[in-house]
């Protein structure tokens, strides 16, 4: 399998991705780790800078947008991707953050999509909007955390 920089921001503006997850590196800096339905290949995103639980979609450093299609999940060519991203970015630790981010991430569809309307539609009353709530990492990261110009797949 070979890896290869993705098109674009110009031509392909919007990826949304099945059987993802969000990757936190020990620096902070947050990907989207995925399968990309358009392209149907594994896709690692450059830096989140800012993310809306609610509706799933976030922006990256290259200005590209990600929406979060489906429960998160697991993709062999996401995770082969995601193993290149690692060594070729040197991230010495990684953890993946779904769950603490996404309260909803079990569901086919984020609870602001969804008609059930009430203290289950968040799970026991959770609330539905996460931690990344608050996140948007452009003043904070700048250019530093871009890491690599491009997103990758493979």
């Amino acid at each position: 399998m070979s890896i290869h920089a993705s098109s674009s921001v110009c031509d392909d503006p919007i990826v949304s991705l099945e059987s993802w997850s969000i990757r936190e590196s020990s620096t902070g800096a947050r990907h989207f780790v995925g399968f990309n339905l358009a392209e149907r290949d594994g896709r690692v995103s450059t830096a989140i800078i800012s993310f809306d639980a609610t509706t799933r979609t976030g922006v990256t450093a290259t200005g590209r947008r990600y929406v979060l299609v489906g429960r998160a999940g697991f993709d062999r060519d996401a995770e082969y991707v995601w193993q290149w991203a690692v060594r070729q970015w040197r991230i010495q630790k990684w953890s993946d953050v779904t769950a603490q981010l996404v309260p909803d991430w079990r569901r086919p569809l984020p609870v602001g999509q969804c008609d059930e309307v009430g203290p289950t539609a968040a799970g026991n009353g959770a609330s539905a909007v996460s931690d990344m709530a608050d996140f948007d990492r452009r003043d904070v990261w700048g250019t530093d955390f871009m890491e690599d110009a491009d997103d990758h797949a493979a």
